[in-house]
């Protein structure tokens, strides 16, 4: 139908409040449909900013949850290997003792300590998701190797020796949040371990002697107290790390709420606009029939 002069300002008019209802219910229906605001940060404003600083922050804390999770992993395992490595001196103890008050014999004790020294440096020398626990952070070989040219059989008294180690001394640590490090990393080469390695050493290299069997049993009970205080570090760091997961957690669940609020559609207000613009479409639609169907000849 041709538009009259007369009422084409008022048809324009209405064309064009119509594309804009139509693109406001668009954007409502594509609101609906994918459960955002905006695709992108243009989309939301002012609020884009924010935004983008909400993002930025949840990486962030995200990285450091999870670097976390890493290290309670690990926390756990030398937990547990600690455990173990008490339970397994403590048996040879038994046997030391035995064979100190001569209820046991040499080629005993010999055999009980080759099993225990082997048991140790096996738990020692764990590796848990392709890195040494107790390695530094050396990863491409064992941080414990008896056989190294300079690890010497010791006779009593005996003196000090890592050369065993084959690790480095940097500590392991993990960063809990912008301001926040704890370290947690234990070194083969840790006193208590050098303590029982000795011991073993000593019952090893000098079969029968009594002088040995004592200094051995002083060193090994000396190493079993550190191996607990160490299973206690680690315990407190594993608590402190906890505690900070939680924290980080809670500040996850704070930022994703917020970004929710700017990024998500409140499916109870589009529905409504919605309606409310398809009504307002109809009233549009039906008004720009009519005048398209006033004819002045009808008023004469």
């Amino acid at each position: 139908m041709v538009a009259r002069i007369a009422t084409f300002p008022f048809q324009a008019t209405l064309i064009s409040e119509n594309a804009r209802i139509q693109q406001n219910l668009a954007k409502t229906q594509l609101q609906i449909s994918s459960g955002l605001r905006s695709d992108n940060y243009k989309g939301i404003g002012s609020s884009s900013q924010l935004l983008l600083s909400y993002e930025t922050q949840y990486s962030k804390l995200k990285s450091y949850t999870d670097n976390i999770n890493v290290g309670i992993s690990r926390l756990e395992s030398m937990f547990s290997v600690l455990g173990n490595m008490n339970g397994t001196i403590q048996q040879f103890l038994g046997g030391l003792s035995a064979a100190m008050s001569g209820l046991s014999s040499t080629a005993d004790l010999q055999a009980l300590a080759q099993i225990g020294q082997e048991a140790v440096v096996s738990l020692l020398n764990s590796n848990i998701g392709g890195r040494y626990l107790f390695g530094g952070s050396i990863i491409n070989h064992p941080p414990v190797d008896l056989t190294d040219p300079g690890y010497i059989a010791q006779t009593p008294p005996s003196v000090a020796d890592t050369t065993y180690y084959q690790g480095d001394n940097i500590v392991e640590s993990i960063q809990l949040d912008d301001n926040f490090v704890v370290s947690y990393g234990i070194q083969a080469d840790n006193t208590a371990f050098e303590q029982i390695l000795r011991g073993y050493n000593l019952i090893l290299n000098n079969p029968g002697s009594v002088v040995a069997m004592q200094e051995a049993f002083g060193l090994i009970n000396a190493g079993v107290d550190l191996v607990a205080t160490l299973q206690n570090n680690v315990s407190n760091a594993a608590n402190l790390i906890e505690d900070q997961q939680g924290e980080n957690l809670a500040d996850l669940n704070t930022i994703e709420n917020l970004v929710s609020q700017l990024k998500d559609t409140d499916l109870s207000v589009a529905s409504v606009l919605m309606a409310e613009y398809e009504t307002q479409l109809e009233a549009s639609y039906s008004t720009m029939t009519r005048s398209l169907r006033l004819n002045l000849h009808d008023f004469l």
